[in-house]
């Protein structure tokens, strides 16, 4: 989704993925190119309408284990939990900070999905007010 903010005409490009949860050399070979393809798709739309990245789902690997992590963690984008876990958001730290962040483990929530649902507050970095 790329969403705009009427008032200021800033631009926010929303990217959610499930990749695939096979193991051995296939589901990391399919991971691989799904973030390839996905990194295509941000450089796609981020051409067409510019503004900042934000980029979330169930990735299916974490920090270190495969090429699909590297592929993702080693770009401009900066992942909200440093690459733990299976689930993740990045974005973009040049123009987004996060306020805060959690892994929910509410017992009426954490039972969502196969793994506790991850919850970031995500804003546009304060402009400089005198230029």
């Amino acid at each position: 989704a790329v969403l705009e903010d009427k008032e200021t005409g800033e631009r926010l490009s929303v990217f959610g993925t499930h990749y695939n949860p096979d193991g051995g050399e296939t589901g990391e070979a399919d991971r691989t190119t799904q973030a390839q393809k996905t990194l295509d798709c941000i450089e796609y739309v981020t051409a067409q309408y510019g503004g900042a990245v934000i980029l979330m789902g169930d990735f299916k690997t974490t920090k270190g284990t495969d090429k699909t992590a590297n592929a993702l963690l080693e770009t401009e984008y900066t992942d909200v939990f440093g690459g733990r876990g299976i689930d993740h958001i990045f974005y973009d730290p040049s123009q987004l900070h996060v306020a805060q962040s959690r892994v929910e483990t509410d017992r009426f929530t954490a039972n969502a999905s196969d793994h506790s649902p991850i919850i970031a507050d995500v804003f546009y970095q304060q402009k400089n007010m005198l230029g």
